[in-house]
This record gives C-alpha cells, sequence and structure tokens, in this order.
C-alpha cells in the first residue's frame, strides 16, 4: 500500500534538473559573431570586369569580330546597267497627282435644282446646237482692248420685269463703270445665267495669233447676301447657246465654280466635284482659262487649264482634259478652243456682286501666274 506522505526534492534533483535544462539551450548561443561585414553571397562579384569599354560600345566602329576583316583592294564594283524596261518608264515621282476620281458628288450639299428642270435642260441643248463662230472676230479684238462688255439679262427675267410671266422680278444688272457691272437679285429669283457679250474668247482669234498662249479671266466681288449666308453666285464661261434659266456649268459647252459649295462644275448637272471652300461676303475670287497651241500642232485641241483666285492669290487649278470617273464620261465639247466663249455669272435667290472685266481694276495678274 503506497504512502500518503509527499516526496520532498532533494539538491541532488536540483542540480540534474539544472544541468538538463542548460544543455537544452540552442547550441549557437555558444558562439561569438565575427567582426566586419558577412561574407559575399555572390562568387561572381569577386572577379573585376576588363578594363575598356564593352566591344559594343566601342567608339572606333563595331564589334571586334567584324574589326578584323578589311575591304577588298580597289574601287567597288561598277552599278548594274539598268535593263531596257527601266529606261523605258520615267521616274514616277515626277508625274502630277492622279485626277480626283471620287471627288465627284451626286447632289450637292447646298441646294440642287429640280431633275424635271435639268432634264428639260437637257433637252434644250439638243434642240440647239452649239454654235462655234458668235461674233466677228475684229468685234471681239476691239471689246477685248476697251472691256465694255454688255451683260445681257435672262430672258425669264426679262419677261417677268415686262410683266409677261405673271409674276414681278427686281433683279437687274447695272454697268456702273467701264468694265464694271453690279449685278443685283432678289430671294424669289430662281436659277438664271447672265451672259456678257461679245465673247472674250474667239476661237479664229486665237487659232491665228502669233502667241501660242492666250489666257482668259475676270474677277466678281461678292458683297452679299448679309447674314451669313452662303453666296449663292458661280463664276464662270459658256460656249452659246446656252439655257439662261440654268445656272453655268450644269450643261454641255460651260463650266463654273459655284459659290455656295465651293465645287466646280463642267457639263454636271449633278453635283459637281470638290475644289475649294465656299465663297463668303466681301471676298473678290477670279476664274480664268489659259489655252496653250502643243507645239508643231495646228490643227488639234490646245491644252485648256482652269485656274481660281480668291483675294488676288492662285486658290486652285486643273485640267480640263483630266480623266473621269470610270462611271461618267463628261463631255468637254465647246471648252476645248475651237468654240467662242463668253463670260458667265449665275445666281440664284439673293446676290449682291460687282462682276469686273477691266484689268486694270483686278486683284490678280493671271498673266504672270506660273500653273
Amino acid at each position: 500500500m503506497p504512502s500518503s506522505k509527499s516526496h520532498q526534492p532533494t539538491n541532488q534533483d536540483v542540480n540534474s534538473a539544472t544541468t538538463f535544462m542548460s544543455s537544452s539551450q540552442p547550441p549557437s548561443q555558444d558562439y561569438t559573431a565575427k567582426s566586419g561585414p558577412p561574407p559575399q553571397q555572390n562568387p561572381l562579384q569577386n572577379f573585376v570586369p576588363p578594363p575598356g569599354p564593352p566591344p559594343t560600345h566601342d567608339s572606333k566602329g563595331p564589334s571586334p569580330a567584324y574589326v578584323d576583316y578589311a575591304p577588298p583592294n580597289g574601287p567597288p564594283p561598277p552599278a548594274k546597267e539598268p535593263e531596257a524596261w527601266e529606261l523605258a518608264v520615267p521616274d514616277t515621282s515626277l508625274f502630277p497627282p492622279p485626277p480626283a476620281f471620287f471627288s465627284g458628288h451626286d447632289r450637292s450639299w447646298t441646294s440642287n435644282a429640280e431633275e424635271v428642270e435639268a432634264n428639260a435642260g437637257e433637252d434644250w441643248c439638243a434642240q440647239n446646237p452649239l454654235q462655234t463662230d458668235l461674233a466677228a472676230p475684229l468685234y471681239v479684238s476691239k471689246v477685248l482692248q476697251s472691256r465694255n462688255y454688255a451683260l445681257r439679262t435672262p430672258l425669264s427675267v426679262s419677261q417677268a420685269q415686262h410683266g409677261l410671266t405673271g409674276t414681278s422680278s427686281a433683279s437687274q444688272a447695272i454697268n456702273t463703270d467701264t468694265g464694271v457691272w453690279s449685278l443685283k437679285t432678289t430671294k424669289s429669283e430662281r436659277d438664271t445665267s447672265w451672259v456678257a457679250m461679245p465673247p472674250v474668247y474667239s476661237a479664229e482669234l486665237a487659232s491665228t495669233s502669233q502667241q501660242p498662249i492666250t489666257t482668259i479671266y475676270y474677277e466678281v466681288k461678292v458683297n452679299g447676301p448679309s447674314g451669313g449666308g452662303k453666296p449663292t453666285v458661280a463664276i464662270g464661261y459658256s460656249a452659246l447657246p446656252y439655257p439662261d434659266w440654268r445656272l453655268p456649268g450644269w450643261h454641255r459647252g460651260s463650266l463654273a465654280v459655284h459659290g455656295d459649295d465651293g465645287h466646280r462644275y463642267i457639263n454636271d448637272r449633278w453635283g459637281g466635284m470638290e475644289f475649294t471652300r465656299p465663297f463668303s461676303q466681301g471676298e473678290t475670287v477670279g476664274l480664268g482659262m489659259r489655252f496653250e497651241r502643243v507645239p508643231g500642232e495646228v490643227t488639234g485641241p490646245p491644252k485648256v487649264t482652269c485656274f481660281f483666285t480668291r483675294n488676288g492669290r492662285l486658290d486652285g487649278v486643273w485640267d480640263l482634259n483630266e480623266e473621269d470617273d470610270s462611271e461618267v464620261s463628261i463631255s468637254r465639247v465647246g471648252l476645248q478652243g475651237h468654240h467662242d466663249l463668253c463670260y458667265v455669272v449665275g445666281a440664284y435667290q439673293v446676290v449682291d456682286v460687282e462682276i469686273i472685266f477691266d484689268p486694270s481694276k483686278w486683284r490678280c495678274d493671271p498673266y504672270a501666274l506660273s500653273l
């Protein structure tokens, strides 16, 4: 039977426990850390890099693997002789820009005449063929010197002014100075073409002239409309006869730049071709044509370049005989130098312009332009 008396620890037991606890401590506490920084862990840092920059950064040239080879003696071999086809094809970088195939519009973004009127204009042109000579060359030359042109009132306006159509018209053109006309039309006015007579270009005079280049030009100062609206005026040329109840540039034998959309029209009753920005009130715009006979050609058509100016500066140029969109073939008959041509200004609704035929009052010298 066990004894109920508890055991009392002796000195021997205490010493044994102390010895056991001392032996259970981590052995690292038995060492003292060495002085100084710890040793480097990356053995590669023990090596010193070679002197000088890396081979690829050598200022004397490429890496040593390439500078060991010297170029061959003597000059380089001659260039390869061009092939025959290379000599036949010129440097295309010197060619003019391609024609604006995709700049045509089916409709103007500003205003458009009704299709029935366009068809009526085509029918009228078919029934009234173009005339080659409109006036005696001597008379054309005389007026060209005096610039005393007469602006012809369209038939529809004249009939309205005389009460023959049941409507009235306050539109009128007034000769304010030698070679200067003021044209004002009203809001009720429909499309009209105001033709200056006699022609400014005589095909007979140009063909017999000793000068290889014939230039025609005039300017229009846009006085209105006021209030920020786009001027519905067109500046152009036309062979005759031309339907004066249509704007210039819409039918055969006529070209023009329209002020409301800035498009150019050549026998184009659709939306014209992108060309310049719309006209603005206070601007002076000009339109010219340059006929240049090809050396050696006697009966062939001349080269015809059309140019447009704005406030005395050249603003656009195009070749009359440039290529067309493959889907739309536009006839240039009447404009290629074989027919007499007249100044013609188009107006629709409110127009207030000054038409300037006198060269002394032009802001641009068309004969000095490099086209």
